[in-house]
């Protein structure tokens, strides 16, 4: 098997998983059937943007938008109904780009809207089906916060009711209401810094940034407890905690095992013993994480052809996707969809955006500039043109 990550970003849809594939393999836009294991290529996607782990995917009914890694301004949809894709440009600016962290951290979907919060810029981006449009939120901070401070751990959000809680590199909470876009800052007894969290019988069930110990913490009264869980401490033990049944699972990040906490006596207990990935210990567990609405959370399986999912009532399941690195490839050069429908629709974007750098219309970092005329062949040769 092919040991380059497959996926860049994904969603689970009832039995049917979409999927972006890496960069490292081919990047293009695919549906899995879960239960009768076919594979469907979608489209090409542009990879510089989207084929990567920190992309984010939403869908509401059959529209999926795509939020990308490094551009802020570049969203993608896919309408799933008529098997077409669209490069949308938001109206301005939102923020200098900066091309070290993601653009955006977190999307989580309230009523007929997708919520993208974006990564060092205090900004929004709000997708409304209803009217089919992208609305730019740019939030009013609580003093003594700066928006380069708001850098967000991926796919880290809570939401409750229309409150987004987020935990966040200095420490402690961000609270923002999705109604009128109110920020308020919660702070975490013991300056807890927490990498991500799930709710659970109303409580904020805490993974730290570093240790061994679990932080429930209930946000309404300021109430709390530690569970410590017995491994070795280091940075970001655990992925994620995940509701399962009368018990919580602990994904770890880079351990072997997964831990389970009763949610009665809170007794701690081995639960599965995974295999070692590789002799380097940094070599993650899981890849990717997504919890649905109905509250099943899903794990793709690093090296391997498993997605893990966990339902909220006790189920496990453990799927399996023929999707290999030769088959992605195999997939596309089949597949009936127009090539260059996607491109040549979007090409003047592409390279109007180029040309802007050349022009000098922005500040640009000296290697962007360099690879200008590159990018405008490729998108040249994508559309044959």
């Amino acid at each position: 098997m092919n040991k380059r990550k497959q996926f860049g970003c994904m969603l689970v849809d009832g039995n049917t998983l979409l999927f972006i594939s890496s960069k490292d393999i081919f990047p293009a836009l695919y549906k899995v059937d879960l239960l009768t294991k076919r594979s469907e290529c979608l489209g090409e996607v542009p990879w510089e943007y989207y084929a990567d782990e920190s992309a984010l995917i939403g869908k509401i009914d059959d529209m999926l938008i795509i939020a990308p890694r490094c551009h802020q301004r570049k969203f993608l949809k896919y309408d799933m109904t008529h098997s077409l894709f669209q490069v949308i440009w938001l109206d301005e600016d939102i923020w200098e780009r900066d091309f070290s962290i993601s653009a955006f951290s977190n999307v989580v979907r309230l009523g007929n809207s997708l919520f993208f919060v974006g990564n060092k810029s205090a900004i929004i981006v709000e997708y409304r089906k209803d009217s089919d449009d992208f609305v730019i939120h740019k939030l009013i901070l609580p003093i003594g916060l700066s928006k380069e401070e708001l850098s967000f751990f991926w796919c880290s959000a809570v939401l409750e009711e229309n409150e987004l809680y987020l935990p966040f590199l200095k420490g402690g909470l961000i609270k923002i209401d999705l109604k009128d876009f109110h920020v308020a800052y919660i702070e975490i007894p013991h300056n807890y810094q927490c990498f991500s969290m799930a709710v659970i019988d109303d409580y904020f069930w805490m993974m730290p940034n570093f240790g061994n110990k679990i932080m429930l913490f209930q946000w309404k009264s300021k109430e709390y407890h530690f569970i410590e869980v017995p491994i070795k401490s280091g940075n970001i033990p655990f992925m994620a905690a995940v509701d399962w049944g009368s018990e919580i699972m602990l994904i770890p990040m880079h351990d072997e095992t997964i831990f389970s906490i009763d949610k009665l006596t809170y007794m701690v207990s081995k639960k599965v013993v995974l295999n070692r990935l590789a002799n380097n210990s940094r070599q993650r567990q899981f890849l990717l994480i997504y919890r649905n609405d109905e509250g099943n959370t899903y794990l793709q399986k690093s090296r391997s052809h498993e997605l893990w999912c966990f339902s909220k009532n006790g189920d496990f399941e453990k799927e399996t996707y023929d999707v290999t690195t030769d088959n992605i490839q195999e997939l596309f050069a089949k597949s009936k969809m127009v090539k260059n429908k996607f491109w040549t629709e979007s090409i003047n974007v592409g390279i109007d955006f180029w040309l802007d750098i050349l022009k000098g219309g922005e500040e640009e970092n000296e290697i962007l500039i360099q690879n200008c005329g590159l990018n405008i062949w490729t998108d040249l040769k994508r559309a044959n043109l």
